[in-house]
């Protein structure tokens, strides 16, 4: 399974726990999946985890949350789209979607509304299926 990661999950499951922890031991775990980065994700997602509000949510020493962006490149396939997307109402959210595009994934897991909301319209130009944490859990039956 080729899949992209929304930030929020990262975030949602590293601070609160529950499906969207669940979604993300499983992506990283598991010997079918396929994780796909880009420069522009990789920053957006460096900038939450290392935020000061991430902190209020997390007691993890900032040395482990470095560790775990490393693991998270490391682990992943770093692709840099060309093609540009103004599809969410949220345009730094884009950035998902084009990374999607450009990597075949079959899924961008993301619980952002901006997201979701504009699932209609991109699953009309991409074989990508938008699905929240829920969503994907329950289609990989771990629910």
């Amino acid at each position: 399974m080729k899949i992209v990661l929304d930030t929020n999950v990262i975030y949602s499951g590293l601070a609160f726990g529950g499906n969207c922890l669940k979604a993300l031991d499983y992506c990283f775990h598991a010997n079918n999946v396929e994780l796909f980065i880009s420069t522009p994700t990789i920053k957006e997602l460096s900038n939450k985890l290392l935020s000061d509000k991430f902190k209020r949510y997390n007691d993890r020493p900032k040395e482990n949350i470095i560790n775990f962006i490393e693991q998270y490149i490391l682990e992943s396939n770093l692709i840099e789209p060309k093609m540009v997307v103004n599809i969410c109402s949220d345009p730094k959210d884009n950035i998902f979607l084009e990374l999607a595009l450009e990597s075949n994934a079959e899924f961008i897991i993301s619980g952002d509304k901006d997201i979701l909301s504009s699932k209609k319209e991109f699953e009309k130009i991409s074989k990508c299926k938008l699905l929240t944490p829920k969503e994907f859990l329950e289609l990989i039956s771990l629910l």
